[in-house]
């Protein structure tokens, strides 16, 4: 299979080497990564400016852009066909109402918009202090290796508890609720200008039946198939839901049946 890694880290970063380590043993893989930390910049792109693409090494890549350029750079280059984009491993979580800032989603997002199946993978710690990624990069291949049809294009984001020795299995899930409060200092007064830094505290997760937020507290591998968030189907990001819709889910994808209970 044709691999495109892409994440929002930049290409130094611990999981996203550890996913072209352990991925290149029995896949082709191609590493187009941002040249420094990009987190947050959602589906920004760039269209007025020239962007650097450097050579790392036999495969790997670095781009001064953002994740969603870097996905349109591997799929539009066409040296290889792709045949799937997995964009992560990032550090720290990517739950409920992250989707929506994500780069390191947003990049998978773009891959599936441009008909490509695509994963978008988080770990849910952001102490990564000797980490390796490694359990988790294995874990990887053993999900796209239970995936049995990638003819239709699927968007799916996946969430890695903190602790992997920890994890019970794998369960699909809908986006939950992720509250943020955020903060704003000003300093450096003058007198047409302003200093202006934003803070946040870290967020409350809602504990809602189903959601990504519940089953990574319970020390499960979430799994999101937001191809049907975004296709229409009526997931659930935050409020009420008067039926059962992982259910339904497993029902309409075959895959998310094949997934479900692994590990």
């Amino acid at each position: 299979m044709n691999i495109l890694l892409i994440n929002d880290d930049g290409y130094q970063a611990a999981g996203i080497n550890a996913l072209y380590r352990k991925l290149t043993e029995t896949h082709k893989v191609i590493m187009i990564a941002p040249d420094r930390e990009r987190s947050g910049c959602g589906m920004s792109f760039t269209i007025y400016s020239e962007l650097l693409l450097k050579k790392i090494d036999n495969g790997r890549y670095s781009l001064s852009g953002t994740p969603v350029d870097c996905a349109k750079t591997g799929i539009l280059k066409k040296n290889i066909p792709v045949d799937l984009v997995i964009s992560g491993i990032n550090m720290g979580p990517n739950l409920g109402n992250d989707i929506n800032y994500s780069g390191t989603v947003s990049a998978a997002h773009h891959a599936w918009a441009a008909g490509v199946p695509a994963l978008a993978i988080s770990h849910n710690s952001f102490d990564h202090s000797g980490r390796t990624y490694d359990h988790e990069a294995s874990a990887v291949e053993k999900i796209i290796g239970s995936i049995g049809d990638f003819s239709i294009p699927f968007l799916y984001n996946i969430n890695f508890p903190a602790d992997f020795s920890l994890i019970k299995g794998l369960k699909i899930t809908v986006p939950g609720k992720r509250i943020y409060k955020d903060s704003l200092q000003c300093t450096d007064y003058k007198e047409d200008s302003e200093k202006i830094f934003f803070q946040s505290e870290p967020p409350e997760n809602g504990l809602e039946p189903e959601s990504d937020t519940l089953a990574v507290t319970e020390n499960f591998i979430s799994l999101s198939p937001l191809s049907q968030l975004y296709a229409g189907f009526p997931l659930w990001v935050g409020g009420s839901r008067p039926y059962n819709i992982v259910s339904d889910l497993l029902r309409l994808d075959k895959n998310l049946a094949r997934l479900a209970g692994l590990f």
